[in-house]
């Protein structure tokens, strides 16, 4: 099975951005924190920078490349020491953080960004000129906590105050990479979420969030990696038999001595997946009983394609199997590296 292995190798290379966006995105990030730590704020006496730290899929080395369109998104978190939390408006920190980049940027002669706050909880920045990348710079309020580091909560624009650590989100993901090493998680939460971005339209799509895949993913591989083999197919087809075996009747839930417990009510929602650092924070709140089943009907799918492929790969027809494989992930047979 060593060429479709190599062919997966390929293919998730192809899927990342390219060396130049990469590069782009560590300059700009760099920028920004020097940017942050470097002016004053002495006019918002109620709160100051402490830190900013890369977050999101890029800090977890399983971002994507929206092939469509060329370009990708980086997440940095910008903590900040407030006095009076309760005090703070939603949008005092957001405003804060977009004066301050268009601050940073005001002077720059080339790539000059837009600025958007649609999403409601981060500043996003969006460069149009090639090598496009976007950048969200996401407020947190720092707070203390005895044994997780850089935990904080986000203010959010319907006033909840979402509880986040930027560091154990992307341990979550680091941390599995070590649990089996020829198929790293990181790269298996890749084709999952290249997968989902090309399995789903209307309501299912917005409900079936890269987060919530990431959490599901996890779970069916913490459930399966001790009987992983070396190859990618054998693999992935564990996980998506783990997930349409267990039909999300019970919760996804990663139990942490250092949290407390998610409440009674919580977990009699329709569908529970929660997040690791808030488990108070279910990602499927809005899920419908119809809404699991359909998704379930997905994974059996990819599930059904991925055995054809595999048995394609036992009779030694490794060019079939390829093809296949574009059922489950668009353009597997085609693309490489650039």
């Amino acid at each position: 099975m060593d060429d479709i292995n190599d062919r997966f190798e390929e293919f998730i290379r192809a899927l990342r951005p390219t060396q130049s966006q990469r590069d782009l995105a560590k300059d700009e990030l760099n920028f920004i924190e020097k940017k942050f730590g470097s002016y004053e704020t002495d006019d918002h006496h109620d709160f100051s920078f402490k830190k900013a730290l890369r977050s999101g899929s890029y800090a977890k080395n399983a971002i994507l490349r929206r092939h469509e369109t060329g370009d990708f998104d980086a997440d940095i978190g910008i903590y900040f020491d407030v006095e009076d939390s309760d005090s703070l408006s939603p949008h005092d920190l957001l405003d804060h953080v977009e004066s301050v980049l268009r601050r940073a940027y005001k002077n720059r002669t080339e790539r000059q960004p837009q600025f958007d706050r649609s999403c409601g909880s981060a500043v996003r920045i969006r460069f149009e000129i090639s090598p496009k990348i976007n950048i969200d710079a996401v407020p947190i309020v720092s707070l203390e906590h005895g044994s997780i580091n850089n935990y904080g909560y986000i203010p959010r624009r319907d006033a909840e105050k979402r509880k986040t650590s930027v560091t154990e989100h992307v341990q979550f993901v680091t941390g599995r990479n070590r649990l089996h090493e020829k198929t790293p998680y990181n790269q298996i939460l890749m084709l999952w979420k290249w997968w989902r971005n090309n399995s789903f339209e209307g309501n299912l799509r917005d409900h079936t969030s890269s987060f919530f895949i990431e959490l599901l993913t996890a779970k069916a591989f913490d459930e399966t990696y001790k009987t992983f083999t070396e190859d990618w197919l054998t693999n992935l087809l564990k996980m998506g038999t783990w997930i349409v075996r267990q039909r999300l009747r019970e919760p996804i839930y990663f139990s942490d001595r250092r949290l407390p417990s998610p409440s009674s009510e919580i977990l009699k929602e329709q569908v529970v997946v929660l997040d690791p650092v808030n488990p108070e924070n279910n990602i499927a709140s809005e899920w419908s009983i119809p809404d699991r089943d359909a998704f379930l009907v997905k994974v059996q799918n990819m599930c059904d394609i991925l055995g054809d492929a595999l048995n394609e790969v036992g009779a030694d027809d490794v060019d079939s199997a390829v093809e296949i494989l574009d059922g489950v992930f668009p353009n597997f047979s085609t693309w490489s590296v650039e």
